[in-house]
């Protein structure tokens, strides 16, 4: 019998099922449907996947993936959102932005429970705005939206996916720089940001954190720069295990070095970095490949290891695909699939299921 399995053993197994057939196994007995909803469990058990988002224009598929073993890749969710242009990942729910034409619009999927809600506007959704997802101190999920209807005319609205209402906020002084969308970390956004005005190069950029309790900005965060203070490429964000913040430097042009730093305190009102890897591209690839970091960043901090979303072959046939990197010059390429392939794969760090109700 299951039942006289010992504790541990027990719950190893439970963390091995897909997240699709999750809710099957909940609904066997009290004893694992009360696991499914233990933090603790979760957080120990169900946070070990990593997973892509990847989507072709009529569904958005997760993506299971085995870093450091060759097992095949394994989808192990879907639903069907058109057109996914941007996403966010926060606490198990995932919010996407969906642009058709001219018409925007939002989703939130919880892939645990299955469950889609389209987020309808205060006033009509615009592509050069930029959304955050966060929650408060009582658990309560929010989706903050800047609205862009100038350069330097931003409106800032949040909404309350609980009361399903919108509420408008002072402006921020800073300007978000677009299309980027918020990182979600210990339920904060955090936003690449400049000065109204300020010319957007090199050293302009800095952080700001929104807190979803206190609904508002904290102040302005300083990011790591290049060692020796040469001019670089703007920087890219991305997240570990939504508990720390990540950010990419690489030099301009004809250069492929690059730097990734991992904070090692972040808050809404304070950060410190330390640097995780230096590589040189040119020397891993021998210049056959050029990596895209904008749609995807993933770092493993134990195995010293960097996944980028997208890697592109040059050659008589270019090719994309995902591609794992490591500081002693390692390099492996991962292929997808054709599946989903024309608009992906966008990466989505370790994945712990969320018992969120949408």
């Amino acid at each position: 019998m299951i039942s006289d399995l010992p504790q541990d053993l027990e719950e190893e197994i439970l963390s091995r099922v897909p997240i699709t057939s999750l809710r099957a196994v909940r609904s066997t007995c009290k004893h694992w449907n009360g696991l499914f909803k233990d933090g603790s469990f979760i957080k120990n058990h169900r946070g070990k996947e990593f997973l892509a988002i990847k989507s072709n224009g009529s569904q958005v598929c997760l993506m299971s993936i085995n870093l450091h073993r060759n097992q095949p890749i394994k989808r192990i969710g879907k639903t069907k959102l058109e057109y996914t242009s941007r996403f966010i990942h926060c606490n198990g729910l995932l919010l996407f932005v969906t642009e058709e034409g001219n018409i925007t619009r939002l989703v939130v999927w919880n892939p645990y429970l299955g469950q889609t809600r389209r987020v309808e506007p205060r006033r009509v959704y615009g592509q050069k705005d930029v959304y955050g997802l966060g929650y408060d101190n009582n658990n309560n999920h929010k989706i903050l939206r800047l609205v862009y209807r100038f350069e330097y005319n931003v409106t800032q609205e949040l909404y309350d996916l609980k009361s399903n209402s919108w509420k408008v906020h002072p402006s921020p002084s800073a300007i978000v720089y677009q299309p980027y969308t918020g990182i979600s970390v210990k339920g904060s956004s955090y936003f690449l940001t400049k000065e109204k005005g300020e010319e957007v190069v090199g050293n302009a950029f800095f952080l700001l954190g929104f807190d979803f309790t206190r609904e508002a900005f904290g102040p302005r965060l300083e990011l790591p720069y290049l060692s020796d203070g040469r001019e670089e490429y703007p920087k890219v964000l991305s997240a570990l295990r939504e508990e720390k913040l990540v950010v990419l430097l690489r030099r301009r042009v004809y250069t492929l070095e690059m730097e990734i730093w991992i904070t090692d305190r972040v808050e809404p009102n304070a950060v410190s970095w330390n640097k995780f890897l230096a590589v040189n591209m040119a020397t891993i690839t021998g210049f056959k490949y050029l990596v895209y970091a904008r749609r995807g960043l993933f770092v493993d901090e134990e195995k010293k290891v960097v996944v980028f979303s997208e890697m592109t072959a040059y050659g008589p046939h270019n090719k994309t695909l995902s591609c794992i990197i490591r500081e002693d010059g390692y390099l492996k390429k991962v292929d997808l699939g054709e599946e989903c392939s024309s608009r992906g794969p966008f990466v989505c760090s370790y994945y712990a299921p969320s018992l969120v109700q949408i």
